[in-house]
């Protein structure tokens, strides 16, 4: 830009906190002044979506750079001046008017998917990314970013190129609605999972064996952000125990507590992912193919277990005929021999709320994205007590955050036309 000329951008209604989701309007105008006559070709303004990955190889850097929204807004004939020579030190304001879509066009995700669920993540917007006030716990190495942009274009050059003589840009932040999903089909080889863990039980370190104890996680409904993901749901974590006894002289143990934390996982690439990172074996080839990882551990209160919540006696018999209709014994099949000779195994059940810090971290939804995507584990470790020593046992399960939608969306059907933008407001050329 030319000393003495100006572009600048305004939105209406905008602030550095102010988060827009999907179907949220996105308007103002584009001042144009210049300290002298200056012939132009067009104007453009445009809202952008783009995602950086940065993968450092052994050899080299490989940075990537996805566009994958691109709005321009259209600007009508009539507006501009008749030659196109913007006066000097006259002020020219052009309004604009963009909706934040709900999906991307098909185009948007052009590389080799595995399979079609893979696509239909990709074609959903992916949130803001590294440029909340708050920690989003994402990389240097992955940033999402919007932005409104105004360009004035001068005069073709004699090689036909249009020389951009006046641009300004404006970043906002975006956290498009996700509905929940269902829960992960998990696999042997899905690493980054472990919803059921068995440990063996003492009295005290290297005595006999007093029993097997194994833990069982379900997978939780998501949490909830609200739109502008200040707040967000509480949820509880169902926890099944079982103990089963070396003996009937065996005594049970007593559960204390639970620890928790949250560990987001920011996976990102240098080309396109044609998978679900977080299912399969994604950490075995970090480094390889421009691929890496990024996580980052937020601990959780603990979650103490009252005494009241006690041991129900089971009958090995029992189990049987119920494993007739249920499979009841499953977890039962990792189990010593010796551990069978006690008539009887125990059984609890806990509910364990997660809540998460939103207060302190801008937690981004759950979401897959060409070439980064993010996604959360929640470690659970049930401590236990036979004795004088303790043991943990430590679970990985799928949490989920969602984002909810607006009740004041518009719907998609309904979302008007750039040239009804236009018409809405150029209500008077100016010129």
């Amino acid at each position: 830009m030319g000393y003495g000329n100006k572009l600048k951008i305004h939105i209406d209604g905008h602030s550095s906190t102010k988060v827009y989701t999907s179907s949220s309007r996105v308007a103002g105008n584009v001042t144009v002044c210049t300290s002298k006559d200056v012939t132009y070709n067009h104007f453009q303004i445009d809202l952008f979506g783009t995602t950086e990955t940065r993968v450092d190889g052994s050899v080299s850097v490989m940075t990537t750079t996805h566009v994958f929204l691109e709005l321009e807004m259209p600007i009508p004939e009539p507006w501009h001046p008749n030659p196109r020579v913007l006066k000097a030190n006259r002020s020219y304001n052009i309004p604009f008017e963009f909706v934040i879509p709900s999906h991307l066009t098909l185009d948007t995700c052009n590389h080799d998917a595995d399979y079609r669920a893979v696509q239909e993540h990709h074609l959903r917007l992916p949130p803001s990314m590294g440029h909340w006030q708050m920690d989003d716990l994402s990389p240097d190495m992955a940033r999402v970013e919007y932005r409104v942009q105004a360009r004035v274009f001068g005069i073709r050059d004699v090689d036909g190129t249009l020389p951009t003589i006046m641009e300004a840009s404006q970043r906002i932040l975006v956290l498009p609605s996700f509905p929940e999903q269902p829960p992960l089909d998990l696999l042997e080889h899905d690493n980054l999972y472990s919803l059921f863990k068995s440990k063996v039980t003492r009295k005290i370190p290297f005595s006999p064996k007093t029993g097997q104890l194994t833990a069982t996680a379900a997978q939780p409904g998501a949490i909830l952000l609200a739109a502008d993901g200040r707040t967000a749901s509480t949820i509880q974590v169902r926890v099944d125990i079982r103990f089963d006894p070396a003996s009937s002289q065996s005594p049970t143990p007593r559960i204390l507590h639970v620890l928790s934390k949250v560990v987001a996982v920011t996976f990102f690439s240098a080309a396109g992912i044609n998978h679900l990172p977080n299912q399969g074996q994604w950490s075995k080839m970090e480094g390889l193919n421009g691929r890496g990882v990024y996580r980052k551990t937020i601990a959780l209160p603990d979650f103490t277990v009252k005494d009241d919540v006690g041991w129900q006696r089971n009958t090995h018999a029992q189990a049987r005929r119920a494993s007739q209709h249920a499979h009841a014994e499953r977890e039962g099949s990792t189990l010593g021999s010796e551990l069978l000779t006690a008539p009887c195994y125990f059984t609890k059940s806990l509910n364990v709320p997660i809540e998460l810090p939103v207060a302190k971290k801008a937690f981004l939804p759950t979401f897959h994205s060409c070439i980064t995507s993010r996604v959360y584990v929640l470690s659970l470790g049930i401590v236990e007590s036979s004795g004088v020593t303790t043991t943990t046992i430590w679970l990985d399960v799928p949490l989920q955050v969602a984002v909810e939608s607006l009740p004041s969306a518009i719907p998609e059907s309904e979302l008007p036309t750039f040239e009804a933008a236009v018409e809405d407001r150029l209500q008077s050329p100016h010129h």
